[in-house]
């Protein structure tokens, strides 16, 4: 019943009874059959409302334990046991948590014995918990796993361990020889690094050792070594130049993949092999570089071609070299940049300090109704410009003898500028590969995150599953593993991922914390419910109490009308 069903019940009640003993007090009875009725009748009211609004009991009664990990002996009473557990003597088995608690009435207090819950119990409950848990026993009780790296680079992990105080971390490489050696600060810290193979994955070693020396604990670190995928390049010039040769010197020294070609006029050009400039060629290009000559000699197709390219993402560059033709004007602006002026070369210094050297550029002004300044000069003058076209960017350049900085020993305000124009305005790379959010061990549950499409994983064994990706999760999906060693994510455009399987027995003492934690974790955050639950309690009793107060009320009224 509802509260405003309460209080309108006591207001009907006592109403009553005020009435009632009002008539009483009227009709002039002496005190020794006054009062008697006066108590009776009140007495009978509270009977009333306690049969109509029984006072509330606590529902369930007893106790369940639940047994998570092995023991030696079992406990007594109501007991089931999880299948983490083996078997325990006098216990239940039952598969899982959920099972346990199905038929225990709410409010039953349960408690844990053992480790705690893995990840498959760990369920939100109304139901009173209790869990102490055992001493964390000596080991690695948590870890990062290095990021992927590039052949030969170097790579760093670090982790926590309990009870190993003035140990040592050793890190093995794949042929069992010690590479890495730290002591275990007081609060169990390390932190390792090594050198990558070469390109592949490889398995190095963590070996935890107490103080005195002895192996405690050993973890496979999966360390997963790539090429990287360098940035293409596609420079075409009108003719020689020195500013063309040095931006390729540039290029190539900072690993990037390059293409030159340079016309020279008459149907002659030199530099790379020829390529074409269509959609094929320039869908694999992540910057084009192209100065005004070359632009005006380009076909329709070939314009075409650049502008379809820009909106997939490529960068575009557009470099100055001279006066533009009407015609380069309106092309370029089409694309988003308006340029003015450009008749003349201007002395330009990059900055203010007092060695910076006077370069030369082309008096443009550069604009655009989504045009962005991309570089200033010391006055505060836009040199660089660049304006978004579908998913790519165009820029210009009016910078005309940028490379005069490496001939006059100023080669790294060289390969800053380049830097900055190549970063702003190439296609973005390739996204981080998906990586796993813990580590994932044999027959339990694992989650690799960072799926930007949909994937499939190939295990060791040939098996293939499909990943299905929660968007609302940081582009995750799960998987049960059923095999140790790499596994890998392929996705829709066969780029692959190795991702490392642990054994199912692996680093049982950052298990028995990860179980611990997560069962604290649970208990800490119950349910929105009430822990207890309660319910009206029986009616009866107070159905004979009022039948009992009833009874002599009747008879002393039957008296007074008998005496009358």
């Amino acid at each position: 019943m509802t509260g405003d069903t309460f209080a309108w019940s006591l207001i009907a009640i006592v109403g009553s009874l005020l009435l009632a003993s009002w008539l009483l007090v009227r009709r002039g009875l002496g005190p020794r059959r006054l009062v008697p009725l006066l108590a009776l009748q009140w007495l009978a009211g509270a009977a009333l409302l306690l049969f109509l609004f029984p006072p509330s009991v606590r529902i369930g009664g007893g106790s369940l334990t639940v047994v998570t990990s092995p023991m030696a002996a079992g406990p007594t009473g109501n007991v089931v046991s999880l299948p983490e557990a083996g078997n325990v003597p006098g216990a239940k088995p039952v598969p899982d948590f959920a099972a346990a608690i199905a038929d225990v009435p709410a409010g039953t207090p349960i408690e844990l014995l053992g480790l705690g819950l893995v990840e498959r119990d760990r369920i939100a409950i109304t139901n009173p918990l209790r869990f102490t848990p055992p001493p964390q026993p000596a080991g690695i009780t948590a870890i990062t796993l290095p990021e992927p790296t590039a052949p030969g680079a170097g790579f760093m992990f670090g982790g926590q361990a309990s009870g190993l105080a003035g140990g040592t971390a050793d890190l093995l490489d794949p042929a069992g020889t010690r590479v890495a050696n730290v002591p275990i600060a007081t609060d169990g810290q390390f932190r390792l690094s090594g050198t990558a193979p070469v390109a592949g994955t490889a398995l190095f070693t963590l070996v935890a050792r107490n103080r005195s020396g002895g192996v405690i604990e050993r973890l496979a670190i999966p360390v997963d070594s790539r090429d990287p995928t360098p940035p293409r390049l596609l420079i075409l010039a009108g003719a020689p130049s020195a500013e063309v040769r040095q931006l390729r010197r540039f290029a190539e020294d900072a690993g990037i993949d390059v293409t030159l070609r340079v016309d020279l006029g008459a149907g002659l050009q030199t530099g790379d092999a020829p390529v074409a400039i269509d959609r094929a060629t320039l869908a694999r290009t992540d910057l084009l570089v192209i100065d005004d000559r070359r632009w005006e000699r380009l076909s329709g197709g070939e314009r075409n071609a650049i502008v379809a390219a820009l909106s997939g993402g490529m960068g575009l560059l557009l470099r100055p070299t001279g006066p533009l033709p009407a015609g380069v004007r309106r092309d370029w602006a089409s694309l988003g940049l308006a340029v003015s002026g450009g008749d003349a070369s201007l002395p330009v210094r990059l900055d203010d300090t007092p060695d910076s050297l006077p370069l030369a550029r082309r008096n443009f002004s550069m604009g655009g109704a989504n045009a962005v300044t991309m570089l200033r000069d010391s006055a505060g003058e836009a040199i660089a410009a660049w304006a978004p076209r579908g998913r790519g960017r165009v820029g210009l350049m009016s910078v005309t003898d940028s490379y005069a900085l490496t001939l006059t020993g100023a080669p790294q305000r060289y390969s800053a500028l380049w830097s900055m124009i190549f970063s702003t305005l190439a296609r973005e790379g390739e996204p981080a590969a998906p990586r796993l959010s813990a580590l994932v061990r044999a027959g339990g549950r694992g989650a690799v995150c960072g799926l930007a499409e949909d994937a499939r994983l190939l295990a060791p064994d040939g098996g293939v599953s499909r990943l299905l990706i929660d968007r609302a999760a940081n582009d995750c999906a799960a998987f049960w593993p059923q095999q140790p060693g790499w596994h890998v994510v392929r996705n829709a455009k066969d780029r692959e991922t190795a991702l490392y399987v642990h054994p199912a027995n692996a680093a049982p003492a950052l298990a028995a914390a990860q179980r611990r934690e997560g069962t604290l974790a649970l208990i800490g955050s119950p349910s929105t419910d009430a822990a207890e639950r309660s319910a009206p309690g029986p009616r009866w009793p107070w159905l004979l109490l009022l039948l009992a107060l009833i009874a002599p009320l009747w008879w002393l009224e039957r008296q007074r009308v008998s005496a009358a």
